[in-house]
């Protein structure tokens, strides 16, 4: 599945890696801390597809990584198996929304 969804993203142009919207410098504009976005993380419950499948949406502050290699599927994944979500800070927007995904 992670392979399938890593061609679709591609062949849209919504890849971290080759990321391709057409309306990309109306939305960044003279901003020096627009990023492309970080891709999907699909857990492995979601893949065996025995729950709900959810996706949350969330703004980008413009802090996030620059380097698009750490935001493909396969590295969001790798990342956030091995979170621990009581180590997370919660002072962030996303906290309570993290532990729930």
């Amino acid at each position: 599945m992670l392979q399938r969804l890593a061609v679709y993203y591609d062949s849209k142009g919504i890849a971290a890696t080759n990321f391709r919207c057409p309306d990309r410098h109306e939305c960044a504009a003279d901003s020096p801390r627009f990023t492309t976005g970080q891709e999907s993380y699909l857990g492995p419950a979601y893949e065996k597809g025995n729950g709900p499948r959810l996706l949350v949406l969330s703004l980008d502050s413009g802090s996030a990584e620059v380097d698009p290699s750490v935001k493909t599927l396969e590295a969001v994944r790798r990342r956030e198996v091995n979170c621990d979500v009581n180590a997370l800070p919660r002072n962030k927007h996303w906290y309570l929304t993290h532990e729930l995904a």
